[in-house]
């Protein structure tokens, strides 16, 4: 019986090695035979409660969006009970794998894909903002991945929506989500990475502030916290 790392999808994608596993998916590294690049599958069981529908969503939020610094769509299929989502591979590393020499030049970055998301007709929610989901590509540019959790802003969330330590409180008790919701996330993120660090210290006023447990005491969106952020005399900024 052929392996995952033998099998080929849909007649055009071969499967390289298993790039990641979640609690409903698993990440691939492919190669898509038509084009000879590297791609990125994700995969789901069909079957399981609730994963078409995120599939689905997932596919249609990742084919409106246009910018390097997010997964850009290739394909979404059906095939062998399970669900697949392709998109353009990011190579680089992921956040949580190393040690983060310019936090607040990461965290700015991040900020800056947000405001890409934020300026949309209808903005898109990331909602899953946490270390393990951003990539520090080989040039050093940083990219969001993982859209599985997101939403366009006016949406109502439902439980199992982002991740407990990361996920503002409005995601875990299905209030409607907005611009400050990511704002939250950010703030989180941002602790993580400059815990026990001077850039800490310098900007915990502004942490604090995003990850107010009422969204009306946050900033409003990434523009608001970048015109802050660039006021504040922090090297990288």
């Amino acid at each position: 019986m052929a392996t995952d790392n033998e099998k080929i999808l849909k007649g055009r994608y071969r499967l390289l090695s298993v790039a990641g596993r979640g609690g409903l998916s698993t990440v691939y590294l492919a190669e898509d035979m038509e084009t000879g690049s590297q791609v990125a599958l994700k995969a789901g069981d069909i079957s399981r409660e609730g994963i078409l529908r995120t599939f689905l969503n997932e596919s249609e939020i990742l084919i409106r969006l246009d910018d390097p610094a997010v997964p850009k769509f290739i394909d979404y299929f059906e095939e062998n009970g399970r669900c697949v989502i392709v998109t353009k591979y990011i190579p680089g590393v992921i956040l949580s794998d190393v040690a983060v020499e310019d936090p607040v030049l990461t965290g700015m970055q991040l900020l800056f894909i947000l405001e890409y998301l934020q300026s949309l007709d209808r903005p898109v929610l990331h909602l899953d903002l946490k270390p393990a989901n951003v990539v520090i590509s080989p040039t050093g540019r940083v990219c969001l991945i993982d859209f599985g959790s997101a939403v366009r802003s006016g949406a109502c969330s439902y439980v199992r929506s982002g991740t407990p330590g990361y996920c503002a409180p409005e995601q875990l008790l299905g209030r409607t989500l907005d611009t400050r919701t990511d704002i939250y996330g950010w703030g989180m993120l941002m602790r993580n990475i400059t815990a026990g660090t001077k850039e800490g210290e310098t900007i915990r006023d502004i942490l604090d502030k995003c990850t107010a447990e009422d969204p009306g005491d946050r900033y409003r969106d990434s523009k608001e916290l970048i015109k802050v952020m660039r006021c504040m005399d922090i090297q990288g900024v």
